[in-house]
């Protein structure tokens, strides 16, 4: 995600635009006078929609631009209001139902901060030299960032944790440009720990806070020598209510899948979930979620019981670029009995699935 902005000067307002890279065609001002027009121009999303947010409140829908017939953008157009503002986008899918109905997108987790520093210096000048020597004489050594340059780029970057890009910080680097008349161009950037952050809406599946359960994540694992054992490897999804449901399971295990250690993984469980523990609760065992990298995560959030089924609400966290590796999570969960009507009965579902994430 990239968040573009520019100092703000006299009667002028800062416009952050939040979109993913590559989204927006065309150039964009960073800065706009209150009333002056502004023209935000997307690539096309192929069966979907896109609305326009300004500060959170929607803003316009957009309009199909084209040549002879033929689409080749979006375009949205409104009125820069007397104020420093940020726009973000939001996109409809599943047959013209809005996402941000049945799915929650949470504001993503800011990991740096980069400002890009462009200067009008010739191609034949010492660029590390002259680097050198601003970033001394303007006091860009001495803050709490990362600066970076090259002797063969007429750019500095300068990086910062988003604890120590404080509004002093901010300040400082936006005079930057004022104060120095050969400096271009000053851009910042924002990136983000995570592309996508969502989670299933229960108000649009009709849930209420008074179906909330109460209920405790448990290890997801057990060590037996040393080695590490996934409970999703080792119970099948499902809910197990008494120590005859469990054995039923743990009996039909594979020695050779627990590389010779069955036994000991069956008294490595049961040594949790014994029969005091079946007393007052029941066991969850979810379906496994698979993705593409381990540097992806999950969270489960809230758990709702609407007649006899266990509705699970997951928060999901993608990266843009992440490690090569699968990623498998499933849930184990205890969830008390006196909250559970007829637990032999009892269904689940977990939300978690997102059309085209």
């Amino acid at each position: 995600m990239l968040l573009i902005l520019s100092s703000c000067v006299g009667k002028e307002y800062c416009l952050l635009i939040e979109a993913p890279d590559d989204f927006i065609v065309g150039e964009v001002q960073g800065i706009y006078r209150a009333g002056e027009e502004v023209v935000i121009k997307t690539e096309i999303i192929n069966g979907a929609g896109l609305n326009l947010f300004l500060d959170g409140e929607f803003l316009c829908a957009p309009k199909p631009v084209g040549i002879g017939g033929k689409y080749t953008h979006w375009e949205f157009c409104f009125k820069m209001p007397k104020k420093d503002a940020k726009v973000t986008f939001k996109i409809f899918r599943d047959e013209g139902v809005a996402e941000d109905g049945k799915i929650i997108f949470y504001d993503n987790e800011l990991s740096e901060v980069e400002y890009e520093i462009l200067f009008n210096y010739g191609p034949s000048d010492n660029y590390y030299d002259l680097h050198r020597r601003f970033v001394e004489e303007s006091g860009l050594d001495e803050l709490d960032g990362q600066v970076r340059y090259y002797q063969s780029s007429p750019y500095v970057f300068v990086f910062f944790k988003p604890e120590k890009e404080t509004a002093q910080v901010r300040q400082f680097m936006y005079h930057l440009k004022e104060e120095h008349p050969e400096i271009t161009s000053l851009l910042r950037k924002e990136y983000f720990r995570y592309c996508s952050i969502y989670m299933h809406n229960p108000a649009y599946y009709g849930l209420k806070k008074d179906q909330k359960v109460d209920f405790e994540l448990m290890d997801d694992s057990v060590v037996v020598e040393q080695i590490r054992f996934r409970i999703g490897d080792i119970l099948q999804e499902g809910i197990y209510t008494s120590s005859a449901d469990l054995d039923k399971t743990l009996n039909a295990l594979d020695d050779h899948k627990m590389f010779g250690l069955k036994d000991e993984v069956i008294n490595a469980v049961k040594a949790t979930y014994d029969d005091e523990f079946f007393e007052e609760n029941i066991l969850v065992v979810t379906e496994t979620i698979v993705t593409s990298s381990g540097s992806n995560k999950q969270e489960l959030k809230e758990i709702y019981l609407r007649g006899n089924k266990l509705n699970f609400f997951v928060k999901m966290y993608y990266v843009d670029l992440g490690t090569a590796d699968m990623q498998y999570t499933t849930f184990v969960v205890r969830i008390p009995k006196n909250q559970i009507n007829d637990p032999k009965n009892l269904r689940q579902e977990l939300l978690y699935k997102c059309l085209g994430i």
